[in-house]
């Protein structure tokens, strides 16, 4: 193999790794509680990694405060991961 081919070889390759990041998709945990603004925290590599976010997320904001079930269930309503694609 000749130094032409190998430079094409590895193009051909850097070019292919680039596609395959550009389009996987990214995942976004949207907040949107109501009458107030929405928050969009992201990217995400994985659904798992934005759904463990938003555990995380109701973690911390009914720490402060002992809820019920459905007072965790309501915050954790408002919030949902989203697909770039």
């Amino acid at each position: 193999m000749n130094l032409r081919h190998a430079a094409a070889l590895a193009l051909v390759g850097l070019l292919i790794a680039i596609m395959i990041y550009a389009l996987r998709p990214r995942y976004y945990l949207i907040v949107a509680f109501p009458e107030k603004p929405v928050v969009q925290l992201g990217p995400f590599a994985t659904q798992a990694s934005c759904d463990r976010a938003r555990q995380q997320m109701s973690e911390i904001l009914v720490s402060s405060e002992p809820l019920e079930k459905k007072g965790r269930e309501e915050i954790t309503g408002v919030m949902d991961c989203v697909s770039s694609r």
